[in-house]
């Protein structure tokens, strides 16, 4: 039996002991890091190693280290460290507890309790996180080969709150035909610029401009009646625009089909690729 009563001193009350189970203190550990530490009565430990843990994350968001792939990776491998040694913690210290006296919140409605409330706070965590960072997949072949299909990419949210928008920025915006999807496209004119495309040679101030991103795949010359795509202008960006193109651009929908886009628009820069089916572009710096 894993229960056993023992009648308390002087006081003629009888009190609950019961073992603790090891892979139930490791999944409360899962849940809520500290969590585990309750479960075993380790009340300030697991408030303190959660604590600890929260702390950590948003200092790792706060910090430039997120900003680079080399950072990222060295924060990671904090984060996952200390998850280990919390896990490792709740486990051993519930194996090694022949007996344990249940504390007053040792019942099961209070763990859910914590869980949930957890799982609440790291929603506003997560949320507030993304006004600094955010992570984004690339869904289409109209930035190739800048970006390929399925790579998964780290945006700084808040660089553009600092900094003006330039001409062969990466930006990531709302579409203007649909708010609530965000699209990754190049900046080829600033407001005040004159933007023209030529049998698809891109030209800003009636100068042709060289793209070493930009490829063309297609040798077809669609004709300007048909479409816009490979002939274009001249057009002016107006004040507080700027006008956006893929850097595939036989292959994609940007200024040339939905007009300038608007700087408020603009929520991000990309800075590099964190994960790819082509593992030699993992760690890849956008430019």
């Amino acid at each position: 039996m894993n229960d056993i009563a023992h009648e308390l001193p002087n006081e003629g009350k009888i009190e609950k002991c019961k073992r603790r189970k090891p892979i139930i203190a490791l999944l409360l550990s899962w849940g809520a890091p500290g969590l585990g530490q309750v479960y075993n009565g380790q009340l300030k430990k697991g408030i303190i190693l959660f604590l600890a843990f929260i702390v950590t994350s948003i200092l790792f968001l706060a910090t430039s280290l997120v900003y680079e792939f080399q950072g990222m990776i060295i924060g990671l491998l904090i984060s996952i460290a200390f998850l280990l040694y919390i896990w490792g913690d709740a486990l051993w210290n519930a194996h090694r507890r022949k007996e344990f006296k249940l504390k007053s919140y040792n019942k099961w409605y209070i763990y859910v309790v914590i869980i949930v409330s957890i799982y609440l706070f790291n929603s506003i965590l997560i949320s507030c996180s993304h006004t600094f960072i955010k992570t984004y997949i690339m869904p289409s072949a109209s930035m190739q080969p800048t970006l390929l299909p399925g790579d998964f990419l780290i945006a700084d949210m808040s660089y553009y709150k600092k900094h003006e928008p330039k001409a062969g920025d990466l930006v990531i915006f709302s579409n203007p035909k649909n708010d609530s999807v965000d699209i990754i496209k190049r900046i080829v004119g600033v407001e005040g610029q004159k933007i023209g495309i030529l049998e698809k040679q891109l030209s800003v101030d009636d100068m042709q401009i060289e793209e070493p991103w930009a490829i063309h795949n297609d040798t077809r010359i669609i004709p300007r009646s048909f479409s816009p795509r490979d002939n274009f202008g001249p057009v002016i960006v107006p004040a507080g625009s700027v006008f956006v193109m893929g850097d595939n651009r036989d292959r994609s929908e940007d200024s040339r089909f939905f007009g300038f886009v608007d700087k408020k628009r603009i929520k991000g820069k990309p800075l590099y690729i964190y994960f790819s089916k082509d593992m030699n572009r993992i760690g890849l710096e956008l430019q």
